[in-house]
Order: C-alpha cells, then structure tokens, then sequence
C-alpha cells in the first residue's frame, strides 16, 4: 500500500471492485485510440488522472497542473555535481536541464511510496538531439541504476533497461518518451526502490545512490524538461507515447571543417571579426615581446565576437555540433591569473542560448609569450550570438579586459557519415598545453 503521506484516498486496496472497474472502463474509453506525438504544452492526453504520479518541471516558466488528486508536483528533484552535473539552458524555444555528466540523478522525497509497486513508469520531456542516441547514431538501451550500495551479487544495486527510442527522436524537437522499469526485489526482500536495506551505505536519503532515488545512466547532454515517476500506466504505454514528428528539412552539412580570423597579418578564411555594441574592439600595435611583436586586438569591454561568413561551415537548422576554438594571444604577464574563454553559444535557430561551464575557462599563466590555447565547445548550433546576418559559434569572454588576441581559428570535429569525420583540423591547439592532448 502507498503511503498516506500525501493525504490521498489508496485506490489500490479500498475501493469496491464495481468502482474500479468502472473507473478503468472510462479510461479506457477516453484513451482508446490516443497516440502521440504530443504537444510539449502538455500532459499526454493517454495519462490516467487516478494513478499516483510524482513530477518535477525544470522550466521555470512553464506550467503543469497535476492531472488528478495523486499527482504531486515538486516531490522530484534532479541532483547536481561531480559526474551527475547539469546546467540550465534555452533550446527549442523551452527551458530545460542539460546533464553535463555522464549521470541524471532524479530524487524522490516520498520514494518508499513505490515500496509495492513490481514496475515504475517514468516520463520524460526531452530535447530530440544526438545524446539519446548510441555514439554511431543507432538506438541504444536507456538504463536506470536503482538500489543503494553495497553492489555485487549480494548487495542492493540494480541495473536496469527501461527501453530504447528509434532514430525519428533525434529531431531538433521537445518530445514525450515513456521508460518502463522492473522495481526488483532485493536480497533481504524488499524491492530496489524502497525503504533501503539494513544494510545500505552512501547518500541513501532519498532511498538510491547518491541522494538520488532513480539514476539515469550514461546520458550525457540530454535535456530534459519534465521527469515523472508514476504506477504502471499512469502515463500510457510505451508505444502511445515514443512518437515522434519528423525533423524538419535542412541540407546536409558541407565538406568543410575549418575557419580563422588572423589579426596579426589582417587575414581570415571565412571567420569575420565583429566589432560593434558591447563586443567592441581596439586594434593595438607592436604588441608582445621584443623579438616577437605583433598587432593584435583587444576587448573594450569584455566580449569578443566572430561570425563565420557564406554559411562556410553550414547552416543554423544543421545538427548541432561539437567545435574546437583556438585562442592565440599574448600572456601578459601584468594580466597573470585573468579567466577567459568561450561564453554564449546558440543551441538552436530559435534563439536558444547556452553557456560554457566557467570552471572551464582558461586562466592566464602570465609567461611574456604568445599562447595558443584550445576549448572544447560541445552541443554548438551555427545561429550564432548577436553575429547579424552570420554564422557563429561561440562568444568570447574575458574576465578583465587588456588580453589581446592575434588569432582565432573554429574548427567544427565532424562525426558519423561525414566525409570529414575523425578529423581535427587544430591538431597543434591543445586544451592544456602542459599535457599536449
């Protein structure tokens, strides 16, 4: 039996046996013939409103009234740090949750309510990109960790598969997906996700591994919306709703991989340094070494912007992608310990903006020569930020402004089909020039 914490009526166990059946008949009615896709706006229309639901909405500006008296708002919550990081970021016109680790943590406060339930449904709003995909863009298993330590054979840590998604759902698009899991039962009798064992160890507060209660496994750079935990069918079925529309039309990536912007020799290909609003620059002479001394610009404030000319590495509707930026500038050492790096990318052609993690900065070592230093930029649409009529890839940030520049190459590392796959044009750039790699 569920537990009366949330002040519900059980359905499970005390109403007459007329009444339930009267109340399946009606459900059944009202989703016979229900299929998605369904509006991102929205529950599903196949949700049952007299099934136990909890739910956790990560954007703020959207709304989601429960769909009946035993769905509870606010009972989940997605954990953070270390390898189940995430970060906040605009896509497809919503907001939602990107997993920046390997791991989405979701808790429950009330996870012993699921103590006698053999299966959990869980319901995910999610951005349709390549993350829900295997590397080689195949459909793969999602896996849930449930349980708490200890592992092994003996122990109470369970892996399970709560299904796959066909390719159709990589489509630039928010989307509903179904996973259905088993809430085995553990050693000592109880079931994965529950009261925890005697013998459980870790963050076990919210019943699973670290403060987490069910752990979505290896999905790093998905994006999520909506995540509910719910009885058997209280969403639907799987195949109501894993339906996904089309991706809109766009034409294929060109054969090209590789633009730059060389200030020191007044030259570019394809990469057209901006210099306007609060992205203004100062062209700056004899700048450097003796020896070595050459022009370059510097920020007035603390951007510094770019915009790739002739839509030379592609369009703002093409799959997103990772980019590799190349920053070649004097380490000043009157500027040693200063943080800078890319900043604003977009992540769509709608306007949606995400943000380079800060930790990931570079900070000045303040050597007296010029540097290359490289960033790894993942998840880049080419709509650009604030670059006009162009293309773009990321912003550039500087913590203090005087780091002067003397060039910036982008090089798209392409991936799958593409004749340019594999390659890294910025071979000689390296994230952390002290390990080369």
């Amino acid at each position: 039996m569920h537990s009366a914490h949330h002040l519900f009526f059980n359905s499970k166990t005390m109403k007459p046996i007329v009444s339930v059946l009267l109340l399946f008949s009606l459900t059944l009615l009202q989703t016979l013939g229900q299929q998605g896709p369904f509006s991102p706006d929205d529950w599903p229309a196949t949700v049952d409103p007299d099934k136990e639901v909890h739910y956790v909405v990560s954007d703020r500006d959207a709304v989601f009234e429960p769909a009946g008296g035993q769905w509870f708002e606010g009972d989940l919550s997605i954990q953070g740090g270390g390898d189940q990081a995430t970060r906040n970021v605009i896509i497809g016109g919503y907001r939602g949750t990107r997993t920046l680790g390997a791991y989405l943590n979701i808790a429950d406060a009330y996870f012993f309510d699921w103590g006698d339930d053999p299966v959990i449904d869980i319901l995910v709003q999610f951005y349709g990109d390549a993350s829900i995909l295997a590397a080689d863009g195949t459909p793969r298993d999602f896996l849930f960790l449930t349980g708490t330590l200890p592992g092994g054979p003996n122990g109470n840590l369970n892996e399970v598969a709560g299904g796959s998604l066909p390719v159709e759902a990589n489509n630039g698009k928010w989307n509903w997906a179904l996973f259905r899991i088993e809430n085995g039962t553990r050693p000592d009798g109880g079931r994965y996700v529950d009261q925890p064992a005697d013998n459980a160890q870790g963050n076990i507060g919210a019943g699973g591994v670290n403060g987490g209660t069910i752990r979505f496994q290896n999905v790093a750079g998905l994006t999520v919306r909506v995540v509910a935990f719910g009885e058997e069918g209280a969403f639907g079925e799987p195949d109501q709703i894993n339906q996904f529309e089309s991706k809109d039309d766009c034409p294929a990536p060109p054969e090209t991989n590789h633009v730059w912007a060389d200030m020191a020799h007044d030259s570019n290909h394809h990469l057209e340094l901006l210099n306007d609003g609060d992205q203004a620059v100062n062209v700056v002479q004899n700048v450097g070494p003796a020896g070595d001394k050459r022009q370059a610009v510097v920020a007035e404030g603390q951007y510094m912007n770019f915009g790739i000319t002739d839509h030379y590495l592609g369009l703002p509707c093409n799959d997103p992608v990772v980019m590799k930026v190349c920053i070649t500038y004097y380490d000043d050492p009157a500027l040693t310990g200063t943080l800078f790096g890319p900043e604003a990318f977009a992540t769509d052609a709608l306007g949606g903006i995400d943000i380079f993690p800060p930790e990931k900065l570079w900070r000045s070592q303040g050597t007296g020569e010029w540097k290359s230093i490289a960033f790894r930029v993942p998840d880049v649409t080419l709509s650009g930020v604030n670059t006009g009529s162009l293309t773009g890839g990321p912003r550039l940030f500087f913590e203090t402004p005087g780091i002067h520049v003397s060039k910036v190459e982008m090089a798209i590392l392409r991936t799958g089909e593409h004749p340019l796959a594999g390659q890294d044009p910025l071979t000689d750039c390296f994230e952390d020039p002290a390990i080369c790699t």
